[in-house]
């Protein structure tokens, strides 16, 4: 699966607010804090915008959020596991 990263200005764009705007709402763990390297999967942009259409409020947003850090830490571990020679540490 190809994955895609949008940066701010294409995040601030499809969500139609500033960037202090968004800051808040990173603080407000009502959206992710960006990857390492900047910017967004385009996948996790397009889940909180999926629930915020389907209506999801805060709370629920929030926990979605958490989710979404989890699920970029699971790939985080598969890729290391992958890249890592068996029978080998790093």
């Amino acid at each position: 699966m190809t994955k895609k990263i949008i940066k701010t200005r294409g995040v601030c764009s499809a969500l139609d607010v500033c960037r202090e705007t968004l800051r808040t709402r990173i603080k407000g763990r009502i959206w992710l804090e960006p990857l390492p390297g900047g910017g967004w999967l385009q996948s996790e942009v397009d889940a909180v915008i999926s629930a915020r259409a389907a209506g999801w409020n805060d709370d629920k947003i929030r926990q979605l959020v958490v989710a979404l850090m989890a699920e970029r830490q699971t790939m985080a571990a598969d890729l290391q596991r992958y890249l890592q020679p068996a029978g080998t540490s790093l």
